[in-house]
């Protein structure tokens, strides 16, 4: 075997090796993309993840909302309920008050009465209809 002879097996077996290194290097980066695209798709499911978390809460905070809205109906009428009762007790145990229905005075409160409590009990949320209930009643 001659010097050129084993110069040329060295420079095949570099090639070799270089040749071995750059697959070696394309598997890699080949591996690389692949976790990154799997790394993007877990953190794009836990944003979804995230919305869908939110969304519930918002709705929660609304329902919330609503039954304290309710809530709030149900004791205006229960109290418009017993202004009521108190109201007619008056009126049954007072003369005086047949010359004030006379006026209209009683008949216009009691209109009003009829009109915002019957509104209150259609729409619990209309708060004109809460805020007068609390008002005059």
């Amino acid at each position: 075997m001659t010097f050129s002879h084993f110069k040329q097996i060295a420079k095949e077996s570099d090639e070799e090796k270089v040749e071995k290194e750059e697959e070696e290097a394309v598997e890699v980066e080949e591996k690389i993309a692949k976790e990154s695209g799997e790394e993007e798709e877990k953190m794009e499911n836990e944003e979804e993840a995230v919305e869908v978390e939110e969304k519930i809460a918002k709705e929660s905070d609304e329902e919330e909302k609503k039954m304290e809205n309710e809530e709030e109906a149900v004791e205006v009428e229960e109290k418009i309920a017993k202004e009521s009762d108190e109201e007619e007790g008056k009126v049954e145990s007072e003369v005086d008050e047949e010359a004030e229905e006379k006026n209209g005075k009683t008949m216009y409160k009691n209109a009003l009465v009829v009109f915002y409590t019957s509104l209150l009990k259609s729409n619990p949320n209309s708060e004109m209809a809460r805020k007068w209930c609390n008002n005059h009643l």
